[in-house]
């Protein structure tokens, strides 16, 4: 059985309203068809200012060789890109967690190490079970052991040794549920990375505000996602810049705009306004778009797809409400939890396609969380009003994401 994982004691955070971040990218990740795979990427530090921090070394990514292959010779699916992402985001968190172990700051470190459970597992483990329930298992137990490790106050080269042991575990999960080098390549890894780099961009454009960090916790995570972007594209810039070396130097030297807003887990003292940020990052995925030759063609039937869960998953809603109505408190408990959960597989597919109703929609989730879920004793009205808020925020969120 799977231990059981702490519940997600931080609420969902919310983001910003922005323009639309290479849509036609991040719906790149779909069925593609696919080039020879490269070697895992090599593990690099950015340079740092002496005042800051040091990167915790990137651990090279397993993105290939699972004991079976998920889609048809040539291709992949868009499921193995989400898995993909949602390994590299728990690797980005740890990233920003072992920075901050060696920083001396472990309560900061345990709140890091603490988000791979509460945002990234729970959309990897069911397909994990279905492919190899013992595995399943093992990541779990490994994830929760590495916050008992921090809670019984191990010091930062435990924690290292942890963070090295749940890299070797991951990299197991990688090989069972992502695509064969025969079946993978440069397109899956490309698609990876921008998917990637859109959830660091995103992570950024919450911490920051105007030419200042505001919320360095979300600062930490778009450094931690940054870093996993740029050892993923150690691992086949290569292949890039032998097939398109135009493009090639185009997407360096947006690298290394974007190492000035994320220079250290350390912010800087003055933060690259987002917009700057976001026009480096859309400038890559352009790039990346034409050097890898990415195909968009079903990214409507994928949205449409999100939309269709989203408005199922809606019933729970009115489940949820239906049991308030009866003074049923923990079966309207049960069903927002079930709803809560069923969003966590869609989001990304949702932010893909719409960020503002994403925004919406999790700022609405916050409101049912704080009345029905947080509050001691929680008030019937005020829960039914922020169900009956969320609601309404999918209903009309629906339309533009079909």
């Amino acid at each position: 059985m799977v231990p059981a994982l702490p519940s997600r004691a931080q609420p969902v955070r919310r983001r910003p309203a922005k323009p639309m971040l290479f849509a036609c990218l991040v719906g790149a990740a779909l069925l593609v068809a696919c080039t020879p795979a490269a070697a895992p990427a090599p593990t690099a530090a950015p340079a740092k200012a002496a005042s800051q921090q040091p990167a915790p070394a990137l651990p090279p990514t397993a993105v290939a060789r699972p004991q079976q292959p998920a889609a048809a010779p040539g291709r992949y699916s868009p499921e193995q890109v989400q898995q993909a992402v949602k390994l590299e985001q728990v690797r980005g968190h740890l990233v920003a967690a072992l920075a901050k172990a060696q920083g001396g700051n472990m309560d900061v470190a345990r709140t890091h190490a603490a988000h791979p459970i509460q945002e990234n597992w729970p959309a990897i483990e069911a397909a994990l079970k279905a492919r190899d329930p013992a595995l399943a298992t093992r990541t779990a137990q490994t994830l929760v052991g590495q916050l008992k490790l921090l809670d019984d106050k191990a010091d930062a080269r435990q924690f290292e040794a942890s963070v090295a042991d749940t890299n070797k575990v991951l990299d197991e999960v990688a090989r069972v549920l992502l695509p064969s080098t025969a079946d993978g390549g440069l397109a899956f890894q490309s698609n990876v990375l921008a998917v990637l780099l859109d959830a660091s961009v995103d992570e950024y454009a919450a911490s920051v505000d105007g030419d200042r960090v505001k919320v360095e916790t979300e600062y930490q995570d778009a450094y931690g996602f940054f870093q996993r972007v740029r050892a993923l594209w150690r691992g086949f810039e290569d292949q890039v810049k032998a097939k398109a070396p135009h493009e090639y130097d185009e997407i360096e030297e947006q690298l290394d705009h974007l190492k000035t807003a994320l220079p250290a887990v350390a912010p800087p003292a003055r933060a690259v306004p987002f917009e700057q940020v976001e026009a480096w990052a859309r400038k890559l995925a352009k790039e990346l778009a034409e050097a890898t030759e990415f195909d968009a063609s079903i990214k409507a039937a994928s949205d449409s797809s999100s939309a269709g869960q989203l408005q199922a998953l809606a019933k729970r809603l009115d489940q949820a409400m239906d049991a308030l109505k009866a003074s049923n408190l923990q079966e309207a408990k049960h069903q927002y939890q079930e709803f809560d959960e069923g969003w966590e597989q869609i989001e990304d597919g949702i932010r893909a396609k719409s960020r503002d109703a994403y925004r919406k929609i999790e700022q609405a989730m916050d409101e049912v969380k704080a009345t029905l879920l947080k509050a001691e004793q929680p008030d019937n009205a005020r829960a039914t009003a922020a169900l009956k808020q969320l609601d309404q925020t999918v209903d009309d969120a629906l339309p533009g994401l079909r």
